[in-house]
């Protein structure tokens, strides 16, 4: 019965000392971690926090408070170290020790700073920004990401700036000594957002219809338009004369924006509920 006690003092003594190494250990990691992310060391960054290489819209755009004593717990259910860096808790990082007995940070919470962009998007649509880890925010407001994907399709106008084409008619005949063909079709703003013309191009994809070839494509320059706002739209292309005369040319019209993501275009073009996140999470839990 000694022989047991005995036993179990020695593999109590035994848990105690490895925790407090390991303890030892991961304070020397994330006090390593805070000073190259303060100096905004991406190197450092990456070599103690490897999955955030891919994160592109986040930053170290606000510096860690290095002031008092971290308070370091450790999680029975994951195996990993809780590294709280502030006294509220809500910014910490996630450390695991790796087969080597180094210690890498495999997560964070509201160290990162999200791009503008997302984060006015999120507090539109209702994603809870400082519980979500900063992994989980840089993946839900991916540009190529099925948060991203869902609103556009929900909102598919938005894309366009809320920009639609009204209407189109040809004509063709003779000026002076050359023949001519004119395309004219109007453009519409949906929205409630004004679009300045140089936020975008329009591009006419023009067809010959009875064998479905492609005759040429056009890049025309924007217009300003105000809500409700039309206005006309014309190109003139000689060389199309004769598949006008035979009253056999249509053509169709993209919006393209430029320099905006499709975060950019979302926020700016489109009007929330505030309930879009909620929805989105019920869509992935069916």
């Amino acid at each position: 019965m000694k022989t047991i006690k005995l036993i179990s003092i020695v593999v109590f003594l035994l848990l105690i000392m490895s925790c407090g190494g390991g303890n030892d250990k991961v304070k020397k990691t994330a006090e390593q971690f805070i000073d190259v992310f303060n100096k905004n060391d991406k190197a450092g960054i990456n070599d103690l926090f490897p999955a955030i290489k891919t994160c592109e819209n986040l930053s170290t755009k606000d510096i860690i408070s290095s002031s008092g004593e971290l308070t370091i717990e450790f999680n029975d259910k994951d195996s990993v170290y809780v590294v709280k860096l502030d006294e509220t808790g809500k910014k910490r990082l996630i450390l695991q020790e790796q087969s080597d007995g180094s210690y890498i940070v495999t997560e964070s919470y509201n160290v990162f700073s999200l791009d503008t962009t997302s984060v006015n998007l999120g507090l539109k649509t209702g994603v809870p920004l400082t519980k979500l880890s900063d992994l989980e925010k840089s993946d839900l407001f991916n540009n190529d990401g099925d948060f991203i994907q869902y609103l556009c399709e929900k909102y598919p106008s938005a894309a366009n700036g809320n920009l639609e084409r009204e209407g189109g008619e040809y004509k063709w005949g003779r000026r002076f000594h050359d023949w001519f063909c004119e395309m004219h079709f109007g453009v519409r703003n949906n929205g409630k957002t004004t679009i300045e013309g140089e936020d975008y191009n329009v591009e006419m994809a023009i067809y010959e219809n009875s064998t479905g070839k492609l005759k040429t494509t056009v890049t025309l320059n924007g217009v300003t338009l105000a809500p409700g706002e039309r206005k006309d739209f014309s190109h003139e292309d000689d060389a199309l004369y004769s598949i006008a005369y035979n009253k056999d040319l249509s053509w169709k019209v993209d919006f393209v924006l430029k320099n905006h993501t499709k975060a950019d275009c979302l926020l700016k073009y489109s009007s929330f509920n505030g309930d879009e996140y909620d929805n989105f999470i019920k869509t992935i839990v069916r």
